[in-house]
C-alpha cells in the first residue's frame, strides 16, 4: 500500500488502473441499464442515469474527503501537541500548512507526522471507496435484469415503429 515515501509513480499507476476500471464499469452500467428499458423510456432512463450518476459522485467525494479529513486530523493530534494554538490548529486543517508550520519551526518530525497522517488519511478513504465498490458490484449483480430490450420492428425508412414502442 502506499506510504508517505512512495514515488508518484506508484499514485499515477494506481490512477490509471481506477481510470480504466472506472472507464469500463460505467459504460457496462449505462449499458445495462439502458438495454433494459423499452425504447420510449430511453430519454428518462438515460436522465436519470445521469442524474444518479452525478449526485453519487458528489456524495463519494463529500464521503471520502471527509473520512480523509477526520483521519488527517486525528492522526495529527499528538504531532501539534506543545505547538502555539494557531499553528497546531491550521497543521491540524491541512496538510500544506503543516509543512509551512514545520519549515517555520525548523520541526522535521512535524512535516512526517504530516506526511504521514495524510498518507493514512488517503489510504482510509481508498478502503471505503473499495468496500462500497464491491457492495456496488453486488448489487448490480443481484438486481440488475439480465435481459434485453426486445428489438422494435423498423419501419420501411429505417427508423423504429414507435406503435409498437406503446
Amino acid at each position: 500500500m502506499l506510504e508517505a515515501q512512495s514515488g508518484y509513480s506508484t499514485v499515477a499507476i494506481t490512477f490509471v488502473v481506477l481510470g480504466f476500471g472506472m472507464g469500463l464499469a460505467m459504460a457496462s452500467a449505462t449499458d445495462s441499464i439502458m438495454g433494459s428499458l423499452p425504447l420510449a423510456q430511453a430519454g428518462v432512463g438515460s436522465a436519470i442515469n445521469d442524474t444518479v450518476r452525478m449526485v453519487g459522485g458528489a456524495l463519494g467525494v463529500a464521503v471520502l474527503g471527509s473520512i480523509l479529513s477526520s483521519r488527517y486530523s486525528s492522526d495529527m493530534a499528538s504531532a501539534v501537541q506543545g505547538l502555539p494554538a494557531p499553528a497546531a490548529h491550521a497543521a491540524r486543517d491541512s496538510l500544506r500548512a503543516a509543512l509551512r508550520v514545520a519549515a517555520q519551526s525548523g520541526n522535521p518530525a512535524l512535516a512526517g507526522a504530516a506526511k504521514n497522517a495524510f498518507v493514512g488519511g488517503m489510504t482510509g478513504a481508498i478502503w471505503v471507496a473499495a468496500a462500497i465498490a464491491v457492495v456496488g458490484a453486488v448489487v448490480a449483480l443481484i438486481g440488475l435484469p439480465a435481459r434485453e430490450r426486445a428489438e422494435l420492428p423498423m419501419a420501411a425508412d429505417g427508423g423504429a415503429l414507435e406503435a409498437a414502442a406503446a
